[in-house]
């Protein structure tokens, strides 16, 4: 599935947070750009109601990548 996200450009139809979350999880390998960059799309991102219910998972998600 990443694959066909990526083949596909999806990302391109997305908001900017919700891509910059994708290129945290999927591609990021500094713990320290992980920490900054995924809090600071949170905070954006969870600003819309909507998004808020996903909150708790995507933090634990990045959490367990700065590991």
């Amino acid at each position: 599935m990443i694959h066909y996200i990526n083949i596909e450009n999806i990302n391109a139809n997305t908001t900017d947070e919700i891509s910059v979350l994708f290129n945290l999880i999927e591609n990021e390998e500094s713990p320290f750009v992980i920490s900054k960059k995924g809090k600071a799309s949170m905070d954006k991102l969870c600003k819309n109601p909507e998004f808020v219910k996903y909150q708790p998972f995507i933090q634990k998600t990045l959490s367990v990548r700065i590991l």
